[in-house]
């Protein structure tokens, strides 16, 4: 009795191709460049990621860079109700 068997590709490195999603078929540095939140949404939430140490530092230094940025215009009283 044969079993199937589902082989997925671990993306690990700047030159691997992304195998699901919105960004299917482009490279992890396409991808960084253009969102790399994206990136990190599938780090922390799918099983099909093995990023390497200055892969995922990269990620994780830029999410933080553009969430900082969402934010730098507001005070506390922007969040005032």
């Amino acid at each position: 009795m044969l079993c199937a068997v589902n082989f997925r590709t671990m993306i690990s490195n700047w030159n691997d191709k992304i195998d699901f999603g919105k960004f299917k078929g482009q490279t992890v540095k396409k991808v960084f460049e253009y969102d790399a939140t994206y990136l990190w949404w599938a780090m922390m939430n799918t099983d099909r990621t093995n990023f390497i140490k200055d892969v995922k530092d990269a990620i994780q230094k830029r999410t933080e860079e553009i969430d900082a940025e969402k934010y730098e215009d507001l005070s506390w009283g922007d969040f005032h109700t």
